[in-house]
């Protein structure tokens, strides 16, 4: 039975130790014996050198978890002659320490066709793929109720950031200039939904005539990634502003880790602190 090895280590609410647990239990279904390394016990190197002994196809890891281990200054996988497999989950931006440290046997796969164009315009990364994002069926959960058996009709969790701080960072942090054409960007996305942020930031540049050359940008473009941030949250504070002051009947219920951002509450609209 070929053995893989795959990487797990903290994010977000653990979305992406859950996808590694699923994905474990697809690679064993398909005749694969997976073996998960956890980088956030105390003992992962231990679990880790146990599964470099079985010959590994390969290994695997979101974002680039389960990188950076290297044996006299040598990626390991390179040492090992191990293929390692790098799904890209954010925009290039969130990772630009990490893009500038490949090794001869990375793959990464982006989930949006137009990250590896920027990704490529940036860094030598060698072989690159698109792979798309999928789902996970939920497991052991009861046939879904119809609406007029629901306690609520809609449901949200999410984080939720004052936007206004964010824009904050960037316009101490940059020259006017430069800061100004960041709020054009914000402004750009916020009108032009699903338009990335490294387009509309281009497309700012094209519209001012600027031609910067890729190693200034390299100074500037880690913070795009607070411009990114700055639009996911505007436009989830305003959807969530807009439908408790709808007041369509529609019985709503919020959990947020931020709930003094959305000050409105009611009967049909409930805005409650991150779930225990």
């Amino acid at each position: 039975m070929k053995s893989i090895v795959l990487m797990k280590g903290q994010s977000g609410y653990d979305a992406l130790g859950v996808f590694v647990e699923r994905l474990s239990e697809a690679f064993a279904k398909s005749g694969y014996a997976p073996h998960i390394v956890d980088m956030t016990h105390q003992d992962w190197m231990g679990s880790f050198h146990k599964a470099m002994q079985t010959s590994p196809e390969f290994a695997f890891g979101f974002n680039g978890i389960g990188t950076g281990i290297q044996i006299d200054g040598v990626e390991v996988y390179d040492r090992l002659n191990i293929p390692f497999i790098s799904a890209m989950v954010d925009h290039p931006v969130y990772h630009f320490g990490w893009y500038g440290k490949p090794f001869r046997n990375l793959f990464t796969a982006f989930a949006d066709r137009s990250h590896i164009k920027f990704a490529q315009r940036f860094f030598k990364l060698g072989l690159t793929g698109f792979l798309p994002q999928g789902g996970a069926l939920a497991k052991n959960v009861e046939a879904a109720k119809s609406f007029s058996e629901r306690t609520y009709d809609l449901l949200f969790i999410g984080t939720c950031l004052d936007f206004n701080g964010i824009r904050d960072e960037w316009r101490a942090k940059l020259h006017p200039s430069m800061s100004c054409i960041f709020d054009e960007t914000a402004e750009l996305m916020i009108g032009n939904e699903g338009k990335s942020v490294d387009i509309a930031f281009d497309e700012v540049l094209k519209l001012k005539g600027l031609d910067i050359p890729a190693d200034k940008l390299m100074h500037i473009l880690p913070l795009l990634s607070r411009v990114d941030i700055y639009v996911r949250n505007y436009r989830r504070l305003h959807y969530l502003r807009k439908l408790a002051e709808l007041k369509s009947g529609l019985k709503i219920l919020c959990h947020t880790n931020n709930p003094g951002l959305i000050p409105v509450s009611s009967e049909n609209f409930i805005v409650r602190g991150q779930i225990p």
